[in-house]
């Protein structure tokens, strides 16, 4: 019996600090976007922005693979930091992002 209460006691911890995480991300996205400016749907276009500029340069094996590149997107206008090996390899993460659909601008600050 004491090993079925210790049991029941532990797999209740867990699950709970399962939930608090869940819960303490939860809060944060939802204020993060509650304090943004943009709508809900332009908040939501400027994730799947960046989320598939990072598939395209995971799939581009033409790049060096320690290149060190981060995408920011805001209303749809893409802010590229980073640092690559050489001006092709600059160049080409710019036309890779500018033909993501839905960017209207792409600001280039590779190095």
């Amino acid at each position: 019996m004491r090993q079925l209460v210790t049991g029941l006691v532990i797999s209740i911890t867990l699950v709970l600090a399962g939930c608090a995480a869940v819960l303490v991300g939860g809060t944060a996205a939802g204020v993060s976007v509650v304090h943004d400016r943009r709508d809900s749907m332009v908040v939501f276009k400027d994730k799947k922005i960046e989320f598939a500029a990072i598939a395209r340069l995971r799939e581009n094996k033409d790049l060096n693979p320690n290149v060190r590149v981060r995408f920011t997107s805001y209303n749809q206008v893409v802010l590229i930091t980073g640092q690559v090996f050489n001006v092709q390899e600059r160049e080409q993460i710019q036309q890779q992002t500018q033909s993501i659909p839905d960017v209207s601008k792409v600001v280039n600050e590779l190095t």
